[in-house]
């Protein structure tokens, strides 16, 4: 701390644990401009309302997106329902035939276009982890040829 401030500082500091404004803002203490907003909304909020079901009656987008968005739940993610031909031994090797199944399962409407990518990129991240574990199986042979005399083994 610098010498002058220091002294000061160290003198007007609140103890740990004890709050600087004790008899503050009080817990569940609204805001001035909520409160006057509902005081507004009070006698005419059914009116409100209907006035934006009118609107959206009569194609304003605006208005049947502020009642979609408050009254339809955001939708959940759930399991991908189809009937994907994959192979069982799922390697780099297989890795164009099940790219080229999941295509063709987007093209032919049995998976959604945001299920496909999903299912590539979940692929993309399996087959990145394959390659990196067979990278580091590589370095670690070549690591114990070079520690054996540069023999090879098999």
């Amino acid at each position: 701390m610098p010498e002058k401030t220091g002294r000061k500082q160290a003198t007007t500091r609140f103890k740990p644990g004890q709050s600087g404004n004790p008899s503050g803002r009080p817990r569940g203490a609204r805001n001035k401009a909520s409160v006057l907003a509902q005081k507004l909304m009070e006698g005419q909020a059914e009116a409100v309302v209907q006035t934006v079901i009118e609107a959206a009656l009569t194609g304003d987008m605006a208005a049947a997106r502020l009642i979609v968005e408050r009254l339809v739940p955001p939708a959940r993610e759930r399991a991908i329902q189809a009937d994907l031909k994959l192979p069982k031994d799922i390697c780099v090797k297989s890795a164009p035939q099940i790219f080229g199944e999941i295509f063709r399962a987007v093209t032919g409407g049995r998976l959604l276009p945001a299920e496909g990518e999903g299912l590539l990129k979940l692929l993309r991240m399996y087959f990145d982890a394959y390659e990196l574990s067979e990278l580091e199986r590589r370095v670690n042979e070549i690591e114990s040829q070079q520690q054996s005399g540069g023999r090879k083994s098999w």
